[in-house]
């Protein structure tokens, strides 16, 4: 009863949060401009939570810190562009999330490695 009752609850809160999923895994979005995941135990992952879109992992030796780094799908994308604040090697960082999903550091990218653990509202 009591035990039941607070199941349900965390059940329900885990639905509300949204399901994460892997960049790269069978029919999800991909690394693009030589980007790789930096660690391959701690992958790329995203999800839509509430209002937000929240990335999780981090990357490394894209062809330039400006390159493209992925585009979301439909139904992860902003309404308008957005920015979110990053850590990365060498200092911090700024990446830019378009309205079409296309994923990018708008400042302070590094090749060595970049963060991807940023949350940005729809």
């Amino acid at each position: 009863t009591d035990v039941t009752t607070l199941q349900t609850d965390v059940t329900n809160i885990e639905t509300d949060m949204g399901d994460w999923f892997e960049v790269g895994s069978a029919g999800q979005p991909i690394l693009v401009n030589s980007w790789v995941v930096f660690d391959l135990t701690r992958t790329v992952f995203y999800r839509k939570f509430n209002d937000h879109i929240q990335l999780r992992g981090g990357v490394k030796s894209g062809s330039s810190v400006s390159a493209q780094i992925m585009t979301l799908p439909v139904g992860f994308r902003p309404n308008s562009n957005r920015f979110a604040a990053t850590a990365t090697n060498t200092s911090t960082g700024s990446l830019l999330l378009l309205t079409t999903g296309e994923l990018n550091f708008n400042s302070g990218g590094d090749l060595s490695f970049s963060s991807l653990d940023v949350q940005f509202p729809i």
